[in-house]
C-alpha cells in the first residue's frame, strides 16, 4: 500500500542535526533523549551525514515522545525504521525499536523482527495480536523495516522492500496512552535496542480520508449550498439528540466494519476484486459522473459482487434494528432534504434498484 492521502504523517525523526530528535511532521512530535551521551551519536548513519543514535544493552537509553493529538485516534498505523544491530543477533531479549503506550510495539520477538498491537475494540482478550517475521538481522547490516496495520483487516511487515509476512486482524489500533512513545527502548527502559537507529517515520490512518473523498466531488455552488443545509440540519439534530447521535454513528461504523471484515476473511483475491469495483465507483464520484449509465453499471457490479460473496449489508439484522429504532426516526426526521441535488437522488435510486434486483434474483433461485 502506498503512502498517500490515506495516511497522515504524525512523526518523522532524522538525527542528522547533531542527534536532536526534531520532528518534521506538523504535529511537533519532538523527542527527548534519556540516558544517551554525546558519544552515542554517530554522524554517519545508513548514509554519510544522515546521523544515528547508538543504543547499548546495558543502559536505559531511549528517546521519549509525549503523546499529542496526532497519536489518537490511530485506528491504522504505518511505521518505518532504518536501523541495524551491532551485536551477533540480539543482545537483549525483546530489544525494542518503538514502544507506544498501550497501543503498538515493534522489536525483537523470538530472535526475529516482529510487531504487535492491542486491539480496539479488544477482540483478543487481555493479550496483544502479533506478527513475527522469519528475518534475522546480520551484525552491522542497515535494514529498512515497514510495519503497516491498515486499520481494519490486515497487518503486514515489509523488510528491505519485500513483504515478509502478513496477518489478518479483527480490530484497529487504539490511541497511544499517557505514558507516550519510546524509541530505542521500552517505556520502562528495560529492553533497549542493541544497535543504531537512523530514521523513524510514523503515519496514522488519515481521520479525514472519508470526508476528503466526499468533498473531492466536483460540484457547483448551488449543489454546495444544498449540502451545506443538509450538514447544518444534521449538526442540529445531533445536538438535539446527543445520545441518539452516538448510538447511530457507532452503529453505522460497526456495520461498515462488519462488512469489510466479511470481505477480508475471504482472502486476497476477494479483497482485490472488491477494491477494484469500489475504486471504479470512487472514480466516477470524483468526476461527478454519478447519475449516468456508467455509475449505474458500477453500482450494479458492486452490489451483485457483494451478494455473490455473501455480503449483504441491507440484510444485516443489527443494521435493520438500527434503522427501525426510535433514534433513527428522530434524527432522520430533522434532516433537510437532498432533492436540491438531483444527481445524488438519482444515484440513491440506482442503489435501491440494484438491491431490489439482487433480492428478486435470490428469491427466484431459492
Amino acid at each position: 500500500m502506498s503512502v498517500d492521502t490515506q495516511w497522515e504523517l504524525i512523526c518523522h525523526h532524522t538525527y542528522k542535526w547533531a542527534g536532536t530528535a526534531t520532528d518534521l511532521s506538523v504535529y511537533d512530535s519532538h523527542g527527548t533523549t534519556t540516558g544517551l551521551e554525546p558519544s552515542n551519536f554517530r554522524q554517519d548513519g545508513a548514509t554519510p551525514g544522515s546521523g544515528a543514535w547508538r543504543f547499548h544493552a546495558t543502559t536505559r537509553d531511549g528517546i521519549l515522545i509525549q503523546p499529542n493529538a496526532g497519536w489518537g485516534p490511530l485506528v491504522g498505523v504505518r511505521v518505518e525504521f532504518t536501523a541495524r544491530v551491532n551485536t551477533v543477533g540480539f543482545a537483549v531479549v525483546g530489544a525494542t525499536l518503538i514502544d507506544a503506550d498501550n497501543s503498538f510495539h515493534i522489536g525483537e520477538y523470538q530472535r526475529h523482527i516482529g510487531a504487535k498491537f492491542r486491539g480496539d475494540p479488544v477482540v483478543y482478550g487481555p493479550s496483544w495480536d502479533w506478527v513475527v517475521s522469519g528475518f534475522q538481522m546480520k551484525n552491522g547490516q542497515w535494514v529498512r523495516f515497514v510495519w503497516e496495520h491498515d486499520g481494519l483487516t490486515e497487518m503486514r511487515l515489509t523488510i528491505e522492500g519485500a513483504e515478509i509476512v502478513r496477518h489478518l486482524v479483527l480490530s484497529g489500533v487504539p490511541a497511544v496512552g499517557p505514558k507516550g512513545i519510546s524509541i530505542g527502548n521500552r517505556l520502562d527502559g528495560k529492553r533497549p535496542w542493541t544497535g543504531d537507529i537512523d530514521e523513524v517515520k510514523v503515519w496514522r490512518l488519515n481521520p479525514h480520508r472519508v470526508r476528503n473523498q466526499f468533498l473531492g466531488r466536483s460540484i457547483d455552488k448551488e449543489t454546495a449550498d444544498c449540502w451545506a443545509r443538509y450538514v447544518e440540519s444534521m449538526r442540529a439534530a445531533f445536538a438535539k439528540y446527543p445520545d441518539c447521535a452516538r448510538q447511530l454513528t457507532a452503529g453505522m461504523r460497526d456495520a461498515v466494519n462488519r462488512s469489510v471484515r466479511e470481505i477480508a476473511a475471504q482472502g486476497p483475491e476477494t479483497r482485490q476484486r472488491t477494491s477494484e469495483l469500489a475504486g471504479r465507483y470512487a472514480e466516477l464520484w470524483a468526476t461527478n459522473d454519478i447519475d449516468g449509465t456508467e455509475m449505474r453499471q458500477a453500482i450494479s457490479d458492486l452490489v451483485t459482487w457483494l451478494r455473490l460473496i455473501g455480503v449483504q449489508p441491507d440484510e444485516d439484522e443489527r443494521t435493520k434494528e438500527l434503522k427501525s429504532s426510535r433514534c433513527w426516526k428522530l434524527i432522520t426526521g430533522e434532516l433537510a432534504g437532498l432533492e436540491c441535488d438531483p444527481k445524488i437522488t438519482a444515484m440513491i435510486e440506482m442503489f435501491a434498484d440494484a438491491g431490489e434486483c439482487g433480492s428478486q434474483r435470490n428469491q427466484g433461485t431459492a
